[in-house]
């Protein structure tokens, strides 16, 4: 899927090591976007929820004030997780 050696061959390996880091920095960030793209969406729901009639400064209020939910921690070991396993798998590549 990645043409790394016509890229070698026209531009030098140095542009095609860049690539290289570059398609797999990207492939690898689809991981906690997904779930930091959830996490965001669960917190955004609470805020609405707790400031359903009100104006915009009190769902932004809301917002903030619902940012600590139980879900962060999960997350953040996802996080820890996952880069470990980034580092590790870019030595292997």
């Amino acid at each position: 899927m990645e043409p790394i050696a016509l890229i070698a061959d026209y531009y030098g390996e140095k542009q095609a090591l860049y690539f290289v880091f570059l398609i797999h920095h990207i492939s690898l960030l689809t991981i906690p976007a997904f779930f930091g793209l959830i996490l965001w969406g669960y917190q955004l729901h609470l805020g609405r929820e707790a400031a359903e009639e009100s104006g915009f400064s009190a769902f932004l209020q809301s917002y903030l004030k619902n940012l600590d939910t139980p879900w962060n921690f999960p997350y953040l070991i996802l996080l820890s997780l996952w880069s470990t396993l980034y580092i590790e798998s870019w030595k292997r590549k």
